[in-house]
């Protein structure tokens, strides 16, 4: 019985270390996964900084501030048509600059 014990207690202390070790490496990858996410936020920030002026506040508007085509075409005082136009274009441009990037494939223009 002291045999068993004493096997159990060592394997147990091993499984403790396989663990400890997962824990540091999943730590390191999620550290890493947010710096990459913080790169790419700013990179993405930036270009939509870059949009024209109009544009890139509907783009604002629409993404940002979670606003229908409808809220800010009455707040912008256009169509919701120009609202469409305006978001269309610019994710086309962004999508464009960020072909390689898989950030935008959560944006869409669809049921706003």
């Amino acid at each position: 019985m002291v045999k068993n014990k004493a096997i159990n207690h060592i394997r147990h202390q091993e499984v403790k270390k396989k663990h400890h070790h997962f824990e540091i490496s999943k730590s390191e990858i999620a550290e890493d996964d947010y710096q990459e996410h913080d790169v790419l936020m700013k990179k993405l920030m930036q270009a939509i900084e870059e949009l024209p002026p109009k544009a890139g506040l509907v783009f604002k508007m629409c993404f940002i501030e979670n606003l229908s085509y409808k809220e800010i075409a009455a707040e912008l005082g256009v169509s919701v048509n120009t609202v469409k136009t305006h978001i269309t274009k610019s994710l086309k441009r962004l999508r464009e600059d960020f072909k390689h990037e898989l950030v935008l494939f959560f944006f869409s223009a669809e049921n706003k």
